[in-house]
């Protein structure tokens, strides 16, 4: 009897955006790395003049080897797509008008001394908001700008930086965290989604379970492909986990070297307080744990300093007189506002509801540096020039203190001057890494408490809608349409 075999024939897997749009040869490969990705995957980007054809992969043994993230890959079309060129300024509340950059420096100097704020009391005074794809450099301008002001109040967009011992780096960073996956016997995933925040993680920790290594969640379901065991939904199932009670409880007391990944889906609670000390506790029962965090820009903010003592929610309707939003789209304000400033690079919701727009350069059209998870400190270069009106963000703050009358940025002429700066402040900087301190807790590990009983539900399930930068892509636009009943990923 003759057996027969069905062959399934499977064409090339090229991209679809760059099939026949260039060769190879027309293309110029210059080396980035993936800012959507808090481990900063190493990247190509090939250029023809000044348009981006395709983003590959670089090859990184140490990082993400051959593989980088969907969003990365497929969203470059937004780089260029919905870009702020032009200072504008709201005349009669409705209409932007194009101006000049004199004339938007002195809209800022007449807006804010008209109002006075610099003399009013704190609650009256400058609001600043941060958003994401900000590197270190942008950060620690960002920093000395404010000083410039009598009353600035710094909130983060992200509601759970300020809930850490920014002081202690252990406690956000975990140095050689890639070079340790392949001795962990035992995983434990707690309120995170990898496979859209953490999409290299996720393929690392895929490879491994798929040779035995087990693998634990905590939290509601998510669309992982890893084959895991859930203990529950809530918090209190994890902490019974330790404590023996549960059924898998003897795999982790068998375990040699086990590690805990803690979401930022945690930090949202109300009681991440006592689930943050509980946690930092796990040290006594010598159990490895790690933070992740979805943005770089996060770990910049952690590693300067620039931390808010009110917690800012994302969406959140804010009120008050004076704003000053940095490149943050994601939150929406109430219309009684006096006056908002925006800078960023992209036309999206912050843009939208401010009086003046300052248009600055996106990633790819500067120098800079960002901070990953492991704490190394990873430099890149400009790929593309910017428009002729568009002005790097140091460039902007420094020019509005001297409207000012401010003498904190005097000294920052170059780029230069901006990394000597930076070492001032952050002195591991010049040394590529940033070292780890620890936080010493010398209380006693207690399982009596019991923590609330709701669940952990993933708040990052629009991968393809979530900052502004994939909100301009054309290619994420139409994913998210497909896949929106799914909740996946490409991968």
């Amino acid at each position: 009897m003759v057996k027969r075999f069905d062959l399934k024939l499977v064409g090339a897997l090229t991209s679809k955006p760059y099939a026949f749009s260039a060769r190879s040869w027309e293309l110029e490969s210059l080396d980035f790395l993936d800012f959507y990705d808090s481990m900063l995957s190493s990247i190509r980007i090939d250029v023809r003049g000044l348009s981006i054809m395709r983003v590959l992969p670089r090859l990184n043994e140490k990082l993400n080897e051959e593989w980088i993230s969907d969003k990365i890959r497929f969203a470059y079309d937004a780089f260029r797509r919905q870009r702020l060129v032009n200072p504008l300024y709201k005349y009669n509340n409705n209409l932007f008008i194009a101006i000049s950059w004199e004339e938007s420096f002195f809209i800022f100097f007449f807006q804010y001394h008209l109002g006075n704020y610099d003399y009013h009391n704190s609650n009256n005074g400058l609001l600043a908001l941060a958003g994401n794809f900000l590197d270190l450099e942008s950060l620690q301008i960002y920093k000395q700008f404010l000083d410039s002001f009598k009353y600035a109040q710094s909130k983060l967009l992200s509601n759970h930086i300020n809930k850490f011992y920014n002081s202690f780096s252990e406690e956000f960073l975990s140095n050689n965290l890639l070079s340790d996956l392949n001795r962990i016997d035992c995983y434990v995933i707690i309120g995170s989604n990898l496979r859209y925040n953490h999409p290299i993680m996720h393929i690392k920790i895929l490879r491994l379970a798929n040779q035995g290594v087990p693998v634990f969640t905590c939290g509601v379901p998510t669309s992982l492909k890893i084959k895991a065991y859930s203990f529950g939904y809530s918090l209190n199932k994890f902490f019974l986990f330790l404590e023996g009670k549960n059924k898998y409880s003897l795999i982790l007391k068998k375990s040699k070297y086990s590690k805990i990944f803690i979401g930022e889906n945690l930090s949202r609670r109300e009681d991440f307080s006592i689930s943050f000390r509980l946690f930092s506790l796990l040290k006594s029962l010598n159990l490895s744990f790690s933070y992740l965090y979805s943005n770089p820009t996060e770990l910049g903010l952690l590693a300067l300093g620039i931390v808010s003592k009110e917690v800012l929610m994302e969406t959140r309707i804010l009120t008050t007189s004076f704003v000053y939003n940095y490149n943050s789209d994601n939150v929406i304000f109430k219309p009684d506002i006096k006056f908002m400033v925006y800078q960023g690079h992209h036309g999206d919701l912050g843009a939208a509801q401010a009086n003046l727009v300052y248009p600055s350069t996106f990633l790819i059209e500067k120098k800079g540096t960002f901070l990953n998870l492991e704490g190394n400190f990873s430099k890149y270069n400009f790929i593309l020039k910017p428009s002729n009106n568009v002005r790097t963000d140091w460039r902007i703050f420094k020019a509005l203190s001297l409207y000012l009358g401010s003498k904190f940025l005097n000294e920052v002429i170059n780029y230069g001057d901006l990394v000597q700066l930076i070492n001032r402040y952050l002195p591991s900087f010049s040394h590529g890494f940033f070292k780890v301190s620890s936080l010493f807790i010398r209380d006693k590990f207690f399982f009596n408490i019991r923590l609330e009983n709701t669940p952990l539900i993933s708040v990052y399930n629009n991968y393809y809608m979530a900052d502004q930068v994939s909100r301009s892509s054309r290619v994420m636009a139409l994913s998210f349409i497909k896949f929106k009943n799914y909740y996946i990923n490409f991968l």
